[in-house]
């Protein structure tokens, strides 16, 4: 019996479906075994200080930001991120509510006890959002898209490592791990093909974005990236003027001596931020003026990127100098506060110093 007209383009279709996905087969196959794998990983995807964070659902897979906060992560806000969410839970709706986004450095808390600190007496919430891992485009879409508070000031704060593709959780239940995709903008990463697919890492990889096969610690990498750094910063200066919300982007050096990829990361980010007009704090230039020592401000003795007590404390001071007007006091009332509760001999920026990077 003659095939239908219908019938015969059914049949055409399912021939021309089986016919790709057997060729799309042999190529997986073919480049499994003859082509050189891509480097798409650091460590062969994994990173210890994840693990056991991402086996306890304290990290979970997203589809746009490629992990978020899981029902492991601590707080009362649980995904949202926040990990203070109980402590403003029965406030009333007045007051003055300043969202810290950004990755580690920020979550670690330290900031935001600086804040606190300086800002003790005056109504104001301060919600950290800081996420370890994230890199400015995640922080961008977590604050559109998870945050549920509307604030009247929105700090970032940006380390030069946020140059460095974001990452995502890839594998299956039993194994999961962090990986780091070096090809951006996040959002658009299977992590299924990516993690099992040699054909779609060597397309993504060596045809649509192409890579070079050095480190990604260098100034090419911080080039390449830039619009993706800057796509995140345009974005959060968006959502702020949206909630009419004072931006202040507090730019953390790493406290040990200049290499190529940090120089052209912490020259490339000023630019950025002068191109868009967002008020930025250079630490690295405050921590020089005050004659600070790099190693005097770490977290730990080998830790070069999370500041202690002392170093946020520094960002603390200098972020009140910026939102004197929104707490309704002058600047030079702000440099009296920050005088009366740093610690005693604590170096103060003098008036010819205020507002470096703005």
């Amino acid at each position: 019996m003659a095939l239908t007209r219908p019938s015969r383009a059914l049949a055409t279709l399912l021939l021309v479906v089986t016919s790709t996905a057997v060729g799309f087969g042999f190529v997986e196959i073919a480049v499994r075994a003859f082509a050189t794998e891509p480097v798409y990983c650091a460590a062969d995807g994994v990173f210890p200080g994840f693990q056991h964070a991402v086996a306890t659902n304290y990290f979970v897979r997203d589809r746009l930001l490629g992990f978020a906060p899981g029902p492991g992560w601590k707080g009362a806000r649980g995904r949202r991120g926040f990990q203070n969410g109980a402590e403003y839970a029965g406030m009333a709706g007045s007051g003055l509510d300043i969202v810290l986004l950004g990755d580690s450095v920020i979550q670690s808390q330290l900031l935001e006890q600086g804040l606190k600190r300086l800002l003790t007496g005056f109504a104001v919430r301060i919600w950290n959002a800081g996420i370890g891992g994230y890199n400015t485009l995640q922080e961008a879409y977590y604050l559109e898209r998870r945050t549920r508070v509307a604030p009247h000031v929105i700090v970032v704060g940006f380390c030069l490592n946020d140059f460095l593709p974001s990452m995502t959780i890839a594998g299956d239940r039993s194994r999961r791990t962090m990986t780091q995709n070096l090809f951006e903008p996040i959002g658009r990463v299977s992590p299924f093909w990516f993690r099992h697919s040699a054909l779609y890492r060597m397309v993504a990889l060596r045809v649509l974005l192409p890579r070079d096969s050095g480190s990604l610690w260098s100034a090419d990498t911080v080039r390449r990236n830039r619009p993706v750094v800057s796509e995140g910063l345009s974005r959060i200066r968006r959502y702020a003027a949206e909630h009419g919300a004072t931006l202040v982007v507090a730019v953390y050096p790493h406290l040990r001596a200049d290499d190529d990829y940090l120089r052209a990361a912490h020259d490339t980010v000023l630019a950025v931020l002068d191109e868009l007009a967002i008020d930025a704090i250079d630490l690295q230039a405050i921590y020089d003026e005050l004659g600070f020592d790099p190693a005097r401000l770490r977290l730990s003795p080998d830790d070069v990127v999370h500041p202690n007590a002392e170093g946020h404390l520094v960002a603390a001071a200098e972020i009140v100098r910026r939102l004197a007007p929104r707490l309704g006091i002058t600047e030079r009332a702000a440099d009296r506060l920050i005088a009366e509760r740093a610690p005693s001999g604590w170096p103060l920026r003098r008036e010819g110093q205020r507002h470096h990077g703005a």
